[in-house]
């Protein structure tokens, strides 16, 4: 099976449009979204609504859990976060949906005990996981391979025989601004691969989605830096 795993679009539907488009050509069986739909630019209800027009399964990151009060939010940083915003416009009904999301998932396909997870892999939204942070597995393992989001930078480690797979975020990637990231993954041969899909910013900024993004934000847009994963373009 053949899994497309997204997360961190943060309210650009910019670059969540370019990646699905590589999706769909990829033929994927299965598409998975790890947290973090909402926040820095205000497209939340358009990547809200693709979402769930395509009946994506989802679970909350730090910036969900904040729309929605399950995490406090600091009013200094909602000047970048924009959640503020997001929750005085989007309906209800949305607020109701994000809430209900779950912020740990666990899968068996193909034998292979799959790990869903944002921050860390035992179910913190605010913790980060880096190249070399500290990690070790837990004795029994409880999956076979990891996927994290949140750190905003891709990659491949392994901890103790486990494969860690940050899937880098889809809307504001902090190496390569231009870049949205995200992880296709075999279940029978466990391959994992990094998709990079550049995304049109000047479009996003120029829209309604991120014309009053933070300075700050903007700045991470503009980044260019070598970038970890496989260049594919949208089509």
């Amino acid at each position: 099976m053949k899994l497309a795993l997204l997360s961190d679009v943060h309210a650009n539907p910019v670059a969540l449009e370019a990646c699905l488009r590589v999706v769909e050509r990829e033929r994927c069986d299965a598409l998975h979204f790890l947290g973090d739909a909402v926040g820095y630019f205000d497209g939340s209800e358009a990547v809200l609504a693709t979402l769930e027009r395509l009946a994506v399964p989802c679970q909350q990151g730090n910036h969900d859990a904040m729309l929605v009060g399950a995490l406090p939010l600091d009013p200094v940083r909602d000047r970048q976060y924009r959640l503020g915003v997001a929750r005085a416009t989007l309906a209800p009904s949305r607020l109701e949906t994000v809430a209900r999301w779950p912020t740990l998932r666990d899968l068996v396909l193909d034998g292979c005990r799959i790990r869903l997870a944002h921050g860390d892999p035992f179910g913190s939204l605010v913790e980060y996981v880096h190249p070399d942070t500290p990690l070790r597995r837990p004795d029994p393992a409880p999956f076979d391979v990891c996927f994290l989001g949140h750190a905003h930078r891709p990659f491949v480690r392994d901890a103790d025989g486990v494969p860690v797979v940050n899937l880098g975020s889809v809307g504001l990637p902090r190496d390569d601004g231009g870049l949205a990231s995200f992880a296709i993954f075999d279940t029978a041969s466990r391959a994992v691969r990094i998709l990079r899909v550049p995304f049109d910013r000047a479009a996003l900024l120029g829209g309604p989605a991120g014309r009053h993004a933070a300075p700050e934000v903007r700045a991470v847009l503009a980044r260019q830096a070598p970038a970890f994963g496989e260049r594919v373009e949208p089509g």
